[in-house]
C-alpha cells in the first residue's frame, strides 16, 4: 500500500474509542533519543484501529525514570472512553529489547509484570512459528520473541482488505492522533525483495536506505502481541475498565498479595476478586499473613453482619488472565460468605 493511500484510508472516529474495539495494546519502539509508541484497538478477525501513535523524549541511559513515568501516565494508565461513557484501558504493551537498552526495558517490564513484556524480534527462516514466549537470561523478564518476517506478510495482508470489517485496518484522521504523512512515510519505507543466497532463493522485507520504519515496526510488534495473547475475539466483550474499585485510591487491593498494612486499617479495601469470568466474589475482608510462608488469609471483619449483595462492587476490571503467576511463598485464599 503506498503513502496516498494509507492517508486516503484515513477516518473520523465518533469517540476517542470507536465501537468493535474490544481491547487495547500499545507497543514500543526503543530509540536511543525517544520511545516510539503507538496504541491499537482489536476487534472481532483482526479488524483494528490506530487509535494513537507519538513519541516519549529523553534518553533511557540517564532519563528512563522520568521516561517510564510518562509511559504510564500517557499509555499504560490513560483511561480512554467509548461513545457512550464506557471506559477502557491498555490491556498490555509490548516493548523492543533489542539493542544496548536491554537491560533497561527488561527492568521496566519487571516493574510492570501485568500491563509489560519484552518484545525480541527472530531472524528470517530461523523458525516457522509466529512467536514463542520465554525470559531473559540473567533478569528472568518476560520475552516476547517473534518473527517480523512472517508477521510483516500478515500484516500486509491485512493492509490489502479494502472494506471495514474482518482483517480491516482503521486509521484515525484526527490529526493529535499522529497518522500523518511522516507515519504513512515510515509505514512504506519497507518492501518486499528476493534475494539468491547459497543457491536458494529466498524472500525477505528489505528497509530502503535511510528511511525510518518505527511505523511499521510498531504494527508488527502490535500485530504479534495480539496474536501471543490467544484470545477469543468472538465471543469476547469489550474490555470495559470501571472506575469503582480504583476510586479507593492507591491503596486498593486488586490482585493478590500486597499492601496488608493498608488492609488492616481499612477492611473494606477489598472488594473482590474475579476467578473466572463466570465466577465474581465480592468479599469484605482483613488481612493476616501467617507463618514464615505469608500465607494470605480473608475472614470476615469484626461485626460484620451485611450479605456479599449489600458489599458488590463493579470488578468487571479484575481480570483472571491479569493476575500475578502463584510464587512460592504466597497463597491466597479468600473466604466467601
Amino acid at each position: 500500500m503506498s503513502e496516498e493511500e494509507l492517508l486516503v484510508r484515513r477516518e473520523e472516529y465518533q469517540a476517542e474509542i470507536p465501537d468493535g474495539v474490544l481491547i487495547l495494546l500499545a507497543a514500543l519502539d526503543t530509540q536511543d533519543d525517544r520511545l516510539q509508541y503507538l496504541v491499537t484497538g482489536n476487534g472481532k478477525g483482526r479488524e483494528m484501529w490506530l487509535i494513537e501513535t507519538g513519541a516519549i523524549w529523553g534518553a533511557l541511559a540517564t532519563d528512563a525514570v522520568s521516561m517510564y513515568k510518562e509511559v504510564d501516565e500517557r499509555i499504560l494508565n490513560r483511561i480512554w472512553r467509548f461513545a457512550d461513557g464506557k471506559l477502557i484501558k491498555v490491556r498490555r504493551a509490548v516493548q523492543d529489547a533489542l539493542g544496548h537498552h536491554s537491560s533497561t526495558v527488561y527492568a521496566a517490564v519487571k516493574q510492570r509484570p501485568r500491563a509489560m513484556i519484552a518484545f525480541r524480534g527472530r531472524a528470517p527462516g530461523s523458525v516457522k512459528t509466529l512467536y514463542t514466549i520465554s525470559h531473559s537470561a540473567q533478569e528472568r523478564a518476560p520475552v516476547l520473541s517473534g518473527t517480523v518476517e512472517l508477521a510483516k506478510d500478515l500484516l500486509s495482508n491485512l493492509l490489502k482488505v479494502q472494506r471495514p470489517g474482518r482483517g480491516y485496518i482503521h486509521i484515525a484522521a484526527d490529526p493529535a492522533r499522529g497518522f500523518d504523512e511522516h507515519w504513512s512515510a515510515q509505514m512504506t519505507a519497507e518492501k518486499k525483495v528476493v534475494k539468491y543466497r547459497a543457491g536458494q532463493r529466498i524472500a525477505m522485507w528489505e528497509k530502503r536506505p535511510g528511511a525510518r520504519n518505527e511505523a511499521w515496526d510498531l504494527l508488527v510488534m502490535t500485530l504479534i502481541l495480539a496474536e501471543s495473547m490467544q484470545l477469543n475475539m468472538e465471543n469476547r466483550e469489550p474490555d470495559y475498565y470501571s472506575e469503582v474499585v480504583a476510586s479507593t485510591g492507591a491503596s486498593t487491593l486488586r490482585f493478590g498479595v500486597q499492601n496488608s498494612d493498608a488492609m488492616a486499617n481499612d477492611p473494606s479495601l477489598l472488594i473482590g476478586y474475579a476467578v473466572s469470568p463466570t465466577q465474581i466474589f465480592s468479599v469484605r475482608t482483613t488481612t493476616k499473613f501467617i507463618g514464615r510462608l505469608g500465607e494470605h488469609k480473608t475472614a470476615r471483619s469484626p461485626g460484620s453482619h451485611a450479605s456479599a449483595a449489600d458489599h458488590r462492587q463493579d470488578v468487571t476490571n479484575t481480570r483472571p488472565e491479569d493476575r500475578p503467576p502463584l510464587r512460592w511463598g504466597a497463597i491466597n485464599r479468600l473466604i466467601v460468605w
